[in-house]
């Protein structure tokens, strides 16, 4: 089992931002911008809560520290 870690899905005040949370069907690699370059469209899981096991994609991390995650 792979175990994420959730730093960078909280805001400046430790609330965790709500998101919706997709990765393809056959990937580990969980994603929460739509703007990202790997955003799945087509074959893919798709949660709210943020997920217990996977790797969370480094694009959308960069992109909510930088205030462009959408």
């Amino acid at each position: 089992m792979i175990t994420i870690s959730y730093s960078g899905l909280y805001n400046e005040l430790g609330v965790l931002m709500a998101a919706d949370y997709r990765k393809d069907k056959d990937g580990d690699t969980w994603h929460f911008c739509s703007n990202c370059s790997s955003w799945p469209t087509v074959n893919y899981h798709e949660q709210r809560l943020p997920p217990m096991t996977g790797d969370l994609c480094n694009e959308c991390k960069a992109k909510r520290r930088e205030g462009n995650c959408r």
